[in-house]
């Protein structure tokens, strides 16, 4: 997740509101939750698949069960097998590939559930050194404060970084702790636009 939007902004999200030659998306102000339009810019990959998405939506095809044909979208940036907007089945890919990532207690009133992403997003652009208001415009966050606090409970590794720059001491995380790789030029290689969110 290199965007931080919501999970209603990425099913509303339609081709519509990318601006395919400044590269960035807009979530509208009826699709936000501050009811305040804002813009995110795309990350090299995301916008490489939403072009290849845009590609593809001409040659979705409705279903031909009444009950689905009547939600169909061209104009839906992530959508079913069916051209549907994604709705409920977004949160049963996101535990399908909890799953299959092996990571646990994703599941429906789980610990992990698919707010995680903002959460991830915020600590690792934060830890990584991006403007605490730049984030705070891209989360489209009302203060500067509920960012913060959002970073706040989710800094395990700076605090063990805290406890490891004293001269005689080490944090080590646990185990189950996967570290983030370095950032590298591989990082923007393409993948299957149909098999990651924005």
């Amino acid at each position: 997740m290199v965007s931080g939007i919501r999970r209603t902004e990425l099913i509303e999200l339609k081709f519509a509101n990318i601006d395919f030659e400044q590269r960035c998306l807009t979530i509208t102000a009826a699709n936000a939750k501050s009811g305040k339009k804002r813009e995110i810019p795309l990350d090299d990959q995301s916008f490489q698949e939403i072009c290849e998405l845009q590609k593809l939506a001409p040659t979705r095809t409705p279903s031909k069960n009444p009950a689905l044909a009547k939600k169909f979208s061209r104009d839906h940036v992530f959508v079913t097998e069916h051209g549907t907007p994604l709705r409920n089945n977004l949160l049963r890919s996101f535990y399908a590939c909890c799953k299959r990532a092996g990571i646990e207690d994703a599941v429906g009133n789980g610990a992990v559930d698919i707010h995680s992403l903002r959460v991830t997003y915020t600590t690792l652009s934060l830890e990584n050194g991006a403007s605490p208001k730049a984030v705070q415009a891209i989360l489209g966050h009302s203060t500067l404060t509920m960012t913060m606090n959002v970073y706040a409970r989710a800094t395990d590794k700076a605090k063990r970084e805290a406890v490891s720059a004293l001269p005689f001491a080490n944090a080590t995380a646990p185990k189950h702790v996967i570290p983030m790789p370095e950032k590298s030029p591989a990082a923007n290689t393409q993948s299957d636009p149909q098999s990651r969110a924005v």
